[in-house]
């Protein structure tokens, strides 16, 4: 609350700024025991005007945005990224590797006359997966097929494997060749672009998880020669790092990695004795969703912590019951969906979170894919698919506080203008639309942080009285004068630095009254100084 200590501290920063003309004092009127304010002889330093967002404006250097909610309440937000998780953290495509042999079953001993042996046969392998995965198609955006054929035969062999579950383009993949007697031949090709269909079995009948291909190959004997019904064509197929553009099927329930996350509130950094109660916070935890399914998720911990390591956990419905983040359907591939899930007064003890002033609030979320208390939906993933969790914590400045006390150290570095003073007589005038009061007490320091000097608690200004409407009725004006002689002064110039307590209250807080700090709302404060001064030879 930068602007606020600044106004606070405005008292010992006059201190330190008002001697750079003195002439206006060369006929003082004090009295020798009390001074009198006397406006003829006083020098105005000017007024400043104060609203809401300025006497707050520090919270911007500590993350936070400054706004107005739907009814002009000054709000604070606090806004950050939870947690990203893509496709490649979702599901990963394992290698593959299937093999087999197609034998001839045929028996030929000296053929009388050449002749061709045909063998067809079908393989149906099911595809290996990480936790239980469903897969009808997938699209590949990278990995390669390798494919190695073995002939057993003493003959040459013509071969046509159709691997029936990839395409490329509208084409099944098609591998063709000949095979001389006894020999081996390996070919390799980029999956990507390929489209892998994982729907039908051997048969034809709908299945998941299936790789179906087909091995024809003929033989040719010549006159005389011989075939064993063991004689065979083998082979092994592999699929190796592979990648995905578009999957489609059923992922299952698996239980999806997330990330703790810590908030740091500078909001509450300076606060520290005092009660202070927020009367509707809220956090909206926006989850965006291009998976095509849905998510569930619950909090593991959500637990606010305060400058000396106090815990108030989060607790309510919205902890208790888990929240469903849905995902688009085939119809909206391609697109995300936006699920909100508000933490508020009426769901959680969040207003006796934040009543601990913490210092930051800690969040561990868990989330399962397809939970059972989700809808029954058809899956998909695309690369470009994400869960994106966005956190807002939303503060409205409808709220009441009570005797909190803001410390601020400052350095106070220009005591040497003080050595002609004898005495001073500083006047602090405001008017408050504002329904808040400040008290302050100043305490000169020196390079120890041993008190010099101490300014006891005064009023600095007034909270306005606020009426049903929650707005405040009247403005509320105010005066301070603070003496010092020259005892203090003498004093405050061997200090180095000045601690200000600031102690602050809002209208009936005693009563337990939250207030609504208006943008509207505008605080005045005029300074003026009179002082009594030893003057040299030439007036000055």
């Amino acid at each position: 609350m930068k602007k606020l200590r600044q106004l606070l501290v405005l008292l010992a920063i006059m201190l330190s700024t008002w001697a750079c003309n003195i002439s206006y004092f060369e006929d003082p009127s004090f009295a020798d025991d009390v001074v009198t304010w006397d406006p003829t002889i006083a020098v105005s330093l000017g007024e400043i005007d104060y609203t809401i967002d300025q006497l707050f404006e520090s919270l911007n250097d500590g993350g936070a945005q400054i706004g107005t909610n739907e009814n002009d309440v000054v709000t604070v937000i606090y806004q950050q990224t939870l947690q990203a998780q893509d496709a490649a953290e979702i599901l990963q495509i394992l290698d593959q590797n299937f093999g087999g042999s197609a034998p001839s079953n045929t028996t030929i001993v000296n053929a009388p006359l050449a002749t061709s042996e045909n063998v067809v046969e079908v393989f149906e392998y099911d595809i290996s997966v990480n936790q239980g995965e469903e897969y009808d198609s997938l699209q590949f955006s990278a990995g390669s097929l390798s494919m190695e054929l073995n002939s057993s035969f003493d003959n040459s062999v013509d071969y046509t494997v159709t691997i029936r579950s990839l395409y490329e383009g509208t084409s099944v993949v098609v591998e063709s060749g000949q095979l001389p007697p006894n020999s081996s031949q390996q070919s390799q090709f980029s999956l990507a672009g390929y489209m892998g269909y994982f729907h039908l079995d051997a048969d034809g009948n709908p299945s998941r998880n299936k790789l179906v291909l087909e091995i024809d190959y003929t033989v040719s004997v010549p006159q005389g020669g011989s075939m064993e019904p063991t004689d065979a064509v083998d082979f092994e197929l592999s699929i190796f790092d592979a990648e995905f553009s578009q999957v489609f099927g059923d992922i299952g329930s698996k239980t999806l990695d997330t990330d703790s996350h810590q908030f740091e509130l500078d909001f509450f950094a300076t606060l520290g004795e005092g009660d202070l109660v927020f009367a509707n916070p809220k956090v909206h935890l926006n989850f965006t969703n291009s998976f095509g399914f849905p998510i569930g998720v619950d909090f593991n911990d959500f637990v606010a912590v305060d400058q000396d390591g106090n815990l108030v956990h989060l607790e309510g419905d919205v902890i208790d019951d888990p929240s469903l983040v849905v995902g688009p359907t085939l119809q909206n591939i391609g697109n995300a969906e936006t699920t909100s899930v508000v933490i508020d007064n009426t769901n959680s003890n969040i207003v006796d979170l934040l009543s601990i002033k913490p210092q930051r609030i800690n969040v561990e979320m868990g989330a399962v894919s397809n939970p059972s208390y989700g809808p029954d939906q058809y899956n998909f993933i695309e690369e470009a698919s994400e869960l994106e969790v966005n956190v807002d914590i939303e503060i409205p400045f409808n709220m009441s506080f009570n005797q909190v006390v803001a410390s601020e150290l400052l350095s106070f570095s220009n005591a040497d203008a003080l050595d002609n003073a004898k005495r001073l007589l500083l006047r602090v005038m405001s008017e408050n639309d504002m329904p808040i009061g400040g008290s302050v007490e100043l305490q000169f320091l020196d390079d120890n942080e041993n008190v010099l000097y101490v300014v006891d608690e005064r009023p600095a200004f007034a909270g306005a009285p606020v009426g049903t409407d929650g707005r405040t009725t009247q403005s509320v004006s105010s005066t301070t004068d603070v003496e010092i002689d020259a005892d203090a002064i003498d004093k405050i110039k061997e200090s180095t630095q000045i601690r200000v307590l600031a102690t602050l209250t809002t209208t009936n807080a005693d009563q337990g009254t939250a207030v609504r700090f208006f943008e509207d709302y505008l605080l005045n404060i005029a300074l003026a100084i009179q002082a009594d001064v030893k003057l040299n030879s030439s007036g000055n």
